[in-house]
């Protein structure tokens, strides 16, 4: 099947539009705009502590916002895709706030994005026990075992990758290529977008030492790596 103007309107845009009222008929979206929210308010601290990496979080908060409006909009595993963006970028920007030379590498040298997730635990020990310590910590809530919150960054970083890569069992499409509301890909994208923000989550109040905000605690302790 090839499409004109008229058809990829009617078969591909229309569409879309029924599902996006289906979605906000059949779902309250709270999770969702929670996670949008706390991910709003960790920009904004980003933007204050450290202007030059946080300009890093315009492209996350615009990444979750696509994320968010495919997920609206039927293309869950695109939404699904988009998430695996954010935990790579939010991961690098926690990366470089300590890496001020890798930092500079990468944006005046334009040095190779080769900081995935399971690169920077592997070989930075990045966010194990260990890592953690060096932030000299006082927060009230504590890892529920040692390195909980890097094992639980590989889990999810392998999630989102399986989808990425088209592991057969994570495929959304195989028997209809039709654009449709499905409330099970959606609940399984909200699973997903949950625990993606709320290791993002955990990670700031860890690097920075603050958990005064309650909506950002709450996410955080949903992953169950941190405990009071």
């Amino acid at each position: 099947m090839s499409y004109t103007k008229i058809q990829f309107e009617k078969h591909i845009l229309s569409p879309q539009l029924d599902i996006q009222k289906q979605t906000i008929a059949g779902n309250d979206l709270s999770k969702i705009l929670n996670s949008l929210n706390n991910i709003l308010e960790i920009s904004e601290t980003f933007a204050e502590k450290d202007p030059n990496v946080g300009k890093m979080w315009n492209d996350i908060v615009s990444d979750l916002i696509a994320s968010i409006s495919s997920a609206c909009s039927g293309f869950y595993r695109s939404a699904i895709v988009n998430l695996r963006s954010i935990l790579e970028l939010s991961c690098n920007t926690f990366f470089y706030l300590d890496h001020k030379i890798e930092h500079y590498l990468f944006e005046f040298e334009n040095a190779k994005a080769d900081k995935y997730v399971n690169t920077l635990v592997r070989d930075y020990s990045f966010f194990t026990t260990k890592y953690i310590n060096s932030f000299n910590s006082t927060i009230k809530f504590n890892e529920t075992k040692t390195d909980a919150i890097s094992l639980y960054l590989k889990s999810i970083y392998s999630s989102l990758s399986d989808v990425v890569h088209g592991r057969y069992n994570s495929l959304l499409k195989v028997n209809n290529i039709a654009i449709t509301y499905e409330k099970k890909s959606y609940k399984v994208y909200e699973d997903l977008l949950t625990k993606t923000i709320g290791i993002i989550c955990v990670m700031y109040i860890y690097r920075y030492n603050d958990d005064s905000v309650d909506a950002i605690n709450a996410l955080a302790k949903m992953t169950g790596v941190v405990k009071e």
